[in-house]
């Protein structure tokens, strides 16, 4: 079976237990899947930037997702993902919750279209953050070869977002309508 997905984990030296974590959620749901699992680990000797520069440079599968390595997903993530991308869209857009050691979880959406809140903003019956599909969204791999990483090491995500978004590459794009990604916010949530 010829792998379809890579899933790329960046991580660096004295956060082994977060990676343990993420591994111990994604290794078992990518057994027996045509899933990669692609681990770039060092000392803070790259940027962010380079290092998903470098994962997509190095991925041989038609599809490309990060997660970061303190994140979790949900228990079905792989074969949700998965079972949209048989229907070979551009991108995946899906939910997830914020959560911060400041403020309560905010449900965030990423999806083809919408607009970049740095916010909460009142969407459908809540308040939420919405996204234009990024790093986080499963994205056919020769488009993010076009887009790139630039070398940062803060922002490297929102670059990539932004031009994606302006790219109109995304033409056909999915939407698994559940919570996927939980993002462990490290800084202030802005409310």
């Amino acid at each position: 079976m010829k792998n379809l997905l890579t899933i790329a984990i960046l991580t660096v030296n004295g956060r082994e237990s977060f990676l343990e974590r993420l591994r111990g959620i994604i290794d078992t749901q990518v057994d027996g899947q045509p899933v990669q699992v692609t681990v770039l680990k060092d000392n803070r000797e790259r940027t962010i930037g380079e290092k998903r520069q470098l994962a997509l440079d190095v991925c041989k599968t038609p599809y490309i997702v990060f997660i970061d390595d303190d994140d979790v997903v949900s228990n079905k993530y792989v074969q949700l993902i998965l079972n949209e991308l048989k229907s070979a869209p551009d991108g995946v857009g899906f939910r997830g919750i914020i959560s911060s050691e400041r403020s309560w979880p905010i449900e965030f959406v990423h999806k083809a279209g919408l607009k970049y809140s740095d916010r909460p903003i009142q969407y459908q019956k809540s308040f939420i953050y919405t996204r234009p599909l990024n790093h986080l969204n499963p994205v056919r791999t020769d488009i993010a070869r076009q887009i790139g990483y630039v070398s940062l090491n803060m922002g490297e995500d929102y670059d990539y977002c932004k031009r994606l978004d302006e790219s109109r590459l995304i033409k056909n794009a999915a939407f698994i309508d559940e919570f996927m990604y939980f993002y462990q916010y490290r800084g202030q949530i802005k409310i």
